[in-house]
């Protein structure tokens, strides 16, 4: 049953957003959630009925269009892909496990209320999205899509208990273990910083066309710094070790090197290096780190987390420029020396 869906997948994910192609346990912090309403995608679709799918269509299109708007719903090949979606055994059985994790979807709508909350609070002129929630096809690439104020959630991608299902789907093993339900509000926190925050990139490149020129290591650990920042403060009831995707061994390790690291940057002079051979295993997403024996991956997340830490107890919180300074201005304000 499994295989057979994961031959069509990627058939189903073109189907299912068009549209989009084209355009947690813990503590609980003292915040006053906005409303949000979601939008259950996957509640619409399989509740319709499989043999009178064509005629409800456009109704479906009208209350979805981050999914549906743009396709060609009198086209009998997308009818027809339709049809065999909502009737295909996977999907029927993971639509049984979406709908036993997020039920009503009342927890995940507080969940992302509180999120959103402040999220306006850090960012004064952010205007919360719509949210629409449905079945991705484990569509990885597409798991989380924030754009035009429309949030868009694969919640087959984030479910308890799957990650043996998600590795026979294909998936490496370390992306597998990160996906269940806890990772889904942090996932929706990055792309929120990341839709705020200035780029990490130096400035035009010498071609123009709006191109950006390659940014040094230290562009890379400060940007990626700011957004685990931004996620910090949007989600302080989530585990810091979480909000790396590390596990705890993983977490210790980089507090227990993380001044021989940061010497090793010095004394190979790669703070302000450009070439990325030099620097992508301090940046690359993996299993593990190929540059130091037992260390985890994305080690300038790490890194940056600190300085941009060290920096922000430094700046008065209504400055301006809290999240716009360069780089190379960040690391000097922070005086960070691990």
């Amino acid at each position: 049953m499994m295989k057979h869906w994961i031959d069509k997948r990627w058939a189903w994910a073109v189907v299912l957003g068009l549209a989009l192609s084209a355009v947690a346990c813990g503590r609980r912090a003292a915040v006053r959630p906005l409303p949000v309403n979601l939008h259950r995608y996957e509640q619409a679709l399989l509740a319709l009925p499989p043999d009178s799918i064509a005629a409800a269509l456009p109704a479906l299109a009208a209350g979805y269009a981050p999914y549906l708007s743009g396709a060609d719903l009198t086209d009998p090949k997308n009818v027809l892909q339709l049809q065999t979606f909502v009737l295909d055994p996977w999907v029927r059985e993971t639509y049984a496990a979406v709908e036993a994790c997020y039920g009503d979807g009342g927890g995940l709508a507080a969940d992302l209320g509180r999120l959103f909350a402040r999220a306006q609070t850090l960012f004064a002129d952010w205007q919360p999205p719509q949210v629409y929630t449905y079945i991705s096809g484990l569509d990885y690439p597409n798991r989380v899509v924030y754009t035009d104020s429309v949030l868009s959630l694969a919640l087959d991608l984030y479910l308890p208990d799957h990650a043996e299902a998600y590795r026979a789907a294909g998936f490496p093993n370390y992306i597998a273990q990160r996906l269940n339900p806890g990772a889904l509000p942090v996932e929706v926190a990055q792309a929120i910083a990341v839709e705020r925050l200035p780029s990490r990139a130096a400035g035009p490149s010498e071609g123009g066309q709006g191109l950006m020129r390659m940014g040094t290591l230290l562009d890379e650990v400060v940007y990626q710094g700011k957004i685990l920042c931004v996620v910090d403060r949007l989600l302080p009831e989530v585990d810091a070790p979480q909000k790396l995707f590390y596990d705890e061994a993983q977490w210790r390790w980089c507090k227990d090197n993380e001044a021989a690291l940061w010497h090793h940057w010095m004394k190979e002079q790669l703070l302000y290096e450009t070439d990325l051979n030099r620097t992508k295993h301090f940046i690359n997403d993996g299993p593990a780190n190929l540059a130091f024996q037992g260390a985890p991956p994305r080690l300038a997340q790490y890194i940056g987390w600190r300085i941009v830490s060290r920096y922000l107890q430094r700046v008065p919180a209504d400055d301006p420029e809290l999240w716009t300074r360069p780089a190379q201005e960040v690391l000097r304000i922070s005086a960070y020396k691990p």
